[in-house]
């Protein structure tokens, strides 16, 4: 007399041939469960006894779990395909936007000295060094239609107000050109 099971969707599997057979054929009863379960049979293909896994043909919860690891693998890749550069962007505007810098430029650009040594148009680079608790110690590299060079600046907040310690520019040639004293 063989044993009838009731299974549906549930096969056991060996797992050292991997031969797969409907669960409720193999006499097993299994209703409303999840997850994997051993157990101890010998294999109608092998031969050998071991423990056959017992697992849904298609589980819906390593499908869940495989379509969130998905999700998230897409999330993690965008976030850094997308983050460095919008890092790098947002910091390279907001250090464009300082004030100590913005008002060296202003300077350099209506100072005539800077334009004849230079040559017109004057364009700034983006700044280096640093700015904290009132003080600025930044340089930066300025090109023009004739010539180029590097502009250091020195400079500490009082009341709300950059005062300039050092605003200079070194032009290729050597020539030094300070902007303090306009």
């Amino acid at each position: 007399m063989s044993i009838k099971g009731y299974a549906p969707g549930w096969q056991l599997r060996c797992r050292k041939c991997g031969y797969t057979q409907d669960a409720a054929k193999a006499g097993i009863i299994r209703i409303r469960a999840y997850g994997k379960k051993l157990i101890l049979r010998r294999c109608q293909q092998c031969g050998q006894t071991g423990f056959h896994a017992l697992e849904l043909e298609h589980d819906p919860i390593d499908s869940q779990f495989e379509q969130k690891i998905v999700k998230i693998i897409i999330i993690l890749l965008l976030f850094l395909a997308l983050f460095p550069p919008s890092l790098f962007f947002g910091i390279r505007y907001g250090l464009s936007k300082a004030a100590v810098y913005q008002q060296a430029v202003e300077r350099i650009s209506q100072n005539q000295q800077v334009i004849q040594g230079l040559g017109h148009p004057i364009e700034c680079k983006m700044w280096n060094g640093s700015i904290s608790n009132g003080h600025a110690e930044i340089y930066f590299k300025i090109n023009g239609s004739n010539t180029s060079g590097i502009v250091y600046i020195t400079a500490d907040k009082d009341n709300g107000e950059w005062n300039y310690q050092k605003l200079q520019i070194v032009l290729e040639n050597d020539k030094e050109i300070s902007l303090l004293g306009d």
